[in-house]
């Protein structure tokens, strides 16, 4: 079985150790401390799965993730807080686009089986990836190019219309 690596990321070292040794057996774990150091940490290596503190001096766990999703957009994103609340849970889902939240502290094997699960979705999705023939690629990639140039054509449509109101306005 493939050893998939995994990234902690949280500002205290004691939680990054206790998640370290829950998770070494399985996986090759790194750690970080910040964002930043994080970050350097996913150039170097093929990072699967980051698991993050949501609250941490300098860049954000909610900072760092929307990094990872627009970098690395395959790689598993999960937040790790003390403070799960409503506005939380919507920052993960419409900015970050994390796979999922966990709270601090959690119960025995939370992380274990949340780890395992998400990783098996990561392995199934890149061994559909691996499976996609070239066309199959491009095919892809246009749909998602035409999605993107509709997106920019609404864009484009609604800074019109704010801008003729707003001449409109002036106008007056």
């Amino acid at each position: 079985m493939e050893r998939y690596n995994i990234l902690v990321v949280d500002d205290q070292k004691d939680l990054v150790d206790i998640l370290e040794s829950l998770l070494n057996e399985e996986y090759n774990v790194f750690s970080a401390m910040n964002g930043e150091d994080a970050l350097a940490i996913m150039e170097e290596n093929d990072i699967a799965l980051v698991i993050s503190d949501y609250r941490m001096p300098g860049m954000s766990g909610s900072k760092l993730l929307m990094e990872v999703k627009d970098r690395y957009p395959d790689a598993i994103r999960i937040i790790l807080s003390a403070y799960v609340d409503q506005a939380l849970l919507m920052d993960a889902v419409n900015e970050v686009y994390a796979h999922c939240v966990l709270s601090k502290p959690w119960p025995p094997g939370r992380i274990e089986s949340t780890v395992r699960t998400w990783i098996n979705h990561y392995a199934e999705s890149q061994k559909d990836e691996a499976e996609l023939q070239p066309e199959d690629r491009l095919q892809e990639q246009l749909v998602k190019a035409d999605e993107l140039v509709s997106k920019l054509s609404q864009l484009v449509d609604h800074l019109e219309g704010l801008l003729a109101r707003a001449q409109e306005i002036e106008s007056r």
